[in-house]
């Protein structure tokens, strides 16, 4: 039963990237406009929170540094080790 929870849970996760990913992908690796009006009526406070934990870690970075950051991840540097064996 976990497996299909986590499958189900991955399955979510896996669409809502792909919706942010074709949804901002017309800026590349250009910074995304701020934004100034934002309706945090269609967030619950949990996920406000969240929101708002990773604004304050994350927010003061530009797109490119916000890149390379990603890219030393193990999982990212793993895939491209792995990708250039082949």
């Amino acid at each position: 039963m976990l497996r299909i929870q986590g499958f189900v849970i991955l399955f979510i996760f896996l669409s809502w990237c792909d919706q942010i990913i074709r949804h901002f992908r017309e800026f590349g690796s250009e910074n995304i406009p701020k934004v100034y009006s934002f309706d945090a009526s269609v967030f619950e406070q949990e996920e406000l929170n969240i929101l708002d934990l990773v604004w304050s870690v994350y927010g003061k970075y530009d797109a490119k540094y916000l890149e390379r950051l990603t890219h030393y991840e193990k999982p990212w540097v793993n895939a491209s080790v792995d990708k250039n064996e082949d």
